[in-house]
């Protein structure tokens, strides 16, 4: 597996494995020092085939890498620009097949999201359009305005596959994603339906503790919220061997399952966007996520006005031996 560290925090994505999801990896590659050759055609659809298929005209046994990418249009013409990793070949003779020669340009490292896949235009298309409409809304990462890139998988004189190259950077909000075991959390919670329902269930809960309970009062600061639809709970947190005085609508509820992920913010953000996020980021590792249980714990220990807040995730771990799949 490939990984991408940021300060104390990993992020794992599995490999390519050819399944209908685009995976996705994270990592820090480096683009090598390479040779920018610009292709020109008077159409834009299929021109980077065209380029590829050009240069390979020319050069059958060429053995270096192959990056391309889109370039800026001139007068008429399209441009395509293919970046060529041996950059001591001479590569005069591509003038007369629609390419312009230029520069050598500096090999580039940075974070990137990459994926592979079949070289067909209707799925690179597809590829692309999940990676910057999908997988980037929900990941950790925003686009960092650099220059992308495709790099070409040659095999027998033709194009194969295709590596996608995104550049990515973290958000600038305080968000990270981490696995944990069960934290062992407990909570009175109360369950409300339909209109004002999580001001109903707020308001249950604060009601009972008051009349049984006012120490929590003045001394919780953690307050749990789960919901689902129309459908809220709400409550506070308590120490794990609480023992709860009857009361109507009111109960403990506990972190039951093996493994959560653990969203953690220090800026407030939208329930649900963060709830997509970490169902996503499940998804995108191979983890059977229980998306009905997601709950957040809003912490208040700091100042009351800037919330922080955690998102648990209960998830499976599936690990496959041989023709089994094995869940932790």
């Amino acid at each position: 597996m490939s990984e991408y560290k940021d300060s104390d925090t990993y992020y794992f994505f599995p490999p390519f494995d050819g399944e209908p999801l685009q995976s996705v990896m994270v990592s820090i590659y480096t683009i090598p020092q390479t040779v920018r050759i610009l292709f020109y055609n008077s159409r834009f659809s299929n021109i980077e085939t065209e380029a590829v298929k050009s240069f390979l005209q020319v050069f059958p046994d060429y053995s270096g890498r192959i990056f391309g990418r889109n370039g800026k249009q001139k007068r008429n013409k399209f441009c395509y620009e293919l970046y060529l990793t041996e950059t001591e070949t001479d590569y005069n003779n591509l003038k007369s097949y629609g390419f312009e020669l230029a520069q050598k340009v500096s090999c580039l490292a940075s974070a990137f999201a990459t994926s592979t896949v079949r070289y067909d235009e209707p799925k690179i298309n597809a590829a692309w359009d999940y990676l910057f409409s999908e997988w980037l809304q929900y990941s950790m990462f925003e686009y960092a305005d650099a220059p992308y890139y495709e790099e070409y998988i040659i095999k027998n004189g033709k194009p194969v596959k295709l590596k996608l190259y995104l550049t990515i950077r973290k958000r600038n909000e305080d968000t990270k994603i981490t696995l944990i075991v069960n934290p062992g959390l407990c909570f009175i919670t109360a369950k409300a339906k339909g209109y004002n329902a999580e001001k109903i269930a707020s308001q249950t809960v604060v009601d009972y503790i008051t009349k049984h309970y006012p120490h929590i009062v003045k001394s919780t600061k953690d307050f749990y919220v789960r919901k689902e639809i129309n459908d809220y709970a709400c409550g506070v947190r308590v120490d794990s061997d609480f023992h709860l005085v009857d009361g109507e609508n009111i109960m403990t509820t506990t972190t039951e399952h093996n493994n959560y992920l653990v969203l953690e913010s220090g800026v407030l953000g939208d329930y649900d966007r963060y709830a997509a996020l970490l169902f996503s980021f499940a998804r995108n590792n191979g983890m059977d996520a229980d998306t009905k249980k997601i709950f957040a714990v809003y912490d208040m220990k700091k100042d009351i006005d800037n919330l922080g807040i955690k998102m648990y995730c209960p998830v499976k771990i599936v690990i496959k031996w041989y023709d089994r799949e094995i869940f932790f």
